[in-house]
């Protein structure tokens, strides 16, 4: 993911990821793991899936992704097989931290 990119659309999502960084052991590398690791802290995760199903983040994603939204596991699943795939859980963090829900 570039860099400029992340910065100019997920501020927000960008200074914690870049904060939580900082406070791991010595890096000298940031590549998708790091991504997988930080995403970890605040949505569960399945095999290439990342799961939210905290009540008060499903009310406010599922207007913007209705088609990630699992009814009969009243969660929203989000498929992460790629590194543009983490724009989707990128988008839901920062309009989570958007509204204060982080």
């Amino acid at each position: 993911m570039n860099y400029t990119i992340f910065k100019k659309n997920y501020p927000k999502s960008c200074n914690l990821f870049f904060e939580w960084l900082a406070l791991q052991e010595e890096i000298d590398y940031v590549d998708n793991a790091w991504f997988f690791y930080f995403f970890t802290n605040y949505f569960d995760w399945l095999p290439r899936w990342f799961i939210i199903n905290n009540e008060k983040h499903i009310q406010e994603l599922i207007k913007i992704y209705p088609n990630n939204f699992n009814k009969a596991e009243n969660e929203i699943q989000l498929f992460v097989n790629s590194e543009n795939d983490y724009d989707k859980v990128f988008n839901c963090l920062e309009i989570l931290l958007s509204k204060k829900l982080i």
